[in-house]
């Protein structure tokens, strides 16, 4: 599994982002809750979850983007 640089549209401090074939894997710490976007340059990926449940991911050429709600 390759790890990725996550651009944050709000900082969420101890985030990760991961990918490997098709599948993003995100995971963000308890305690960081609130609405966020994360863009992923992560070529060929199809399919996101956060912290194992699957999330909407939209694709723009080799960019991806994620909007999450963690509570």
């Amino acid at each position: 599994m390759k790890k990725i640089t996550a651009l944050l549209a709000a900082l969420i401090e101890r985030a990760s982002a991961a990918y490997a074939g098709s599948e993003l894997r995100l995971t963000v710490p308890r305690g960081a809750t609130g609405r966020y976007e994360i863009s992923v340059h992560a070529p060929g990926t199809r399919n996101a979850t956060l912290s194992t449940q699957s999330v909407r991911y939209v694709r723009s050429g080799d960019r991806g983007t994620v909007a999450v709600t963690v509570s």
